[in-house]
């Protein structure tokens, strides 16, 4: 088996087969914490707000992973690094929450006897499924795009493959099909099936 993750608490999570076929696709299970930080005012109602942090349900999600029957014995799990920067456009509270994310991750694994674990760059199967988006071959084009321009190009291109590989699942929201692409590439790469050239798929 192969577990593969889009890390953070807006992520999902595939398991395939070394055969390809897709034995799970969903959301990771999440729950809301009350920041520590004092209540602001919403500028629309003028109402005091308290922020909330969105967290992995550890207990939830090791539950899901066991009721899969996953464990060392025959599961793979690939996992993306988690993006961490205080200087991007996301900010450091999504950089702290994309942390918490792996760190909870890392331990839910290892307490499911999952310890098989690879971190995976997302740069390695953007390029041989969507090389295009990349910007491998228009590289000028793809400096003149904003950071968030060029995030926004990478998701909807990861969603085009993810339909095509696997069309019976239905994607929700842009980025939902990272797992799936991402767990497909380590699949044929595991068994010595991926392309000497790069194969865009999608467009």
């Amino acid at each position: 088996m192969i577990l593969s993750l889009d890390n953070g608490t807006t992520a999902h999570f595939s398991v395939l087969d070394m055969k390809g076929k897709l034995i799970a696709y969903q959301h990771v299970p999440t729950y809301k914490e009350d920041k520590w930080t004092q209540p602001k005012k919403d500028k629309r109602t003028g109402k005091m707000i308290k922020g909330h942090y969105t967290l992995l349900d550890i207990d939830k999600f090791a539950e899901i992973l066991r009721s899969l029957k996953l464990d060392n014995s025959d599961t793979i799990c690939i996992m993306e690094r988690p993006a961490i920067s205080y200087k991007s456009d996301w900010g450091l509270d999504t950089s702290l929450s994309a942390f918490a994310a792996w760190a909870y991750m890392i331990y839910i694994f290892k307490k499911c006897n999952i310890t098989n674990i690879t971190i995976a760059d997302s740069r390695a199967y953007q390029k041989y499924f969507f090389a295009e988006a990349t910007g491998k071959y228009n590289k000028e084009y793809l400096k003149s795009l904003k950071s968030g321009q060029r995030n926004k190009l990478l998701k909807k291109a990861s969603d085009e493959v993810s339909a095509k590989l696997f069309p019976g699942i239905t994607l929700k929201d842009s980025g939902d099909g990272d797992s799936l692409v991402m767990g497909e590439y380590y699949r044929r790469k595991i068994k010595g099936e991926l392309n000497d050239v790069i194969t865009n798929v999608a467009g």
